[in-house]
């Protein structure tokens, strides 16, 4: 994969900015758009489009662009360090899921993100290991960039998150979090409950 392009409209806030990270407050007035500002930041070349229009292999590359441009540029997957080698088990795995049958791929950050991604944000994290169904509601809020000839250059992965106010709201959090940490705890124990061995 090629090397992220650079942020050309915004910088890119470090680990010593931290006022920027998190959520922020909006001003209680928002600026008006300068298209004719941003218009040298602007190309008709690239087209962005809703996640939900993608095919299976261009979603998986977007989860490939997305996973890549965290690994290198979040100042916090920088701490996330996988061990020297490979575990045996997930040399052997084989994922399947709607997006296909995959192997695990290279053991380094970038795929770590990118299978973080696959599993707990673009497919539901709740459903059974026989019959994993994708996270549609993400798919329709996030956006993908393609370049030209259609490749995925960019994009944005958004997911709504849970109030935290009220019993429904407990109740939800409660059967996604119990699936889904067993889920995680398991992929880093190298027997990840939606895999099976080639």
């Amino acid at each position: 994969m090629a090397e992220p392009r650079p942020l050309p409209y915004c910088s890119y806030p470090s680990a010593i900015d931290v006022a920027q990270h998190g959520l922020q407050i909006l001003p209680a007035r928002l600026p008006v758009v300068d298209f004719e500002r941003a218009r040298p930041h602007r190309s008709l070349r690239y087209a962005a489009m809703p996640a939900s229009y993608l095919t299976p292999l261009e979603v998986v590359q977007l989860a490939e662009v997305v996973g890549t441009s965290f690994a290198r540029r979040e100042p916090q997957c920088r701490h996330l360090q996988p061990a020297k080698l490979i575990p045996a088990e997930l040399r052997e795995a084989l994922h399947a899921d709607p997006f296909g049958e995959s192997a695990f791929g290279p053991w380094n950050t970038e795929r770590l993100m990118y299978w973080f991604i696959r599993l707990l944000v673009l497919t539901d994290a709740t459903s059974s290991r026989s019959a994993i169904e994708l996270n549609t509601e993400t798919l329709a809020q996030s956006l993908a960039v393609l370049d030209e000839t259609g490749e995925v250059i960019g994009g944005a992965l958004n997911e709504r998150m849970p109030c935290h106010a009220g019993h429904r709201a407990s109740a939800r959090a409660t059967r996604f979090s119990r699936p889904s940490s067993r889920s995680w705890n398991r992929f880093w124990h190298c027997s990840a409950p939606r895999t099976r061995r080639r």
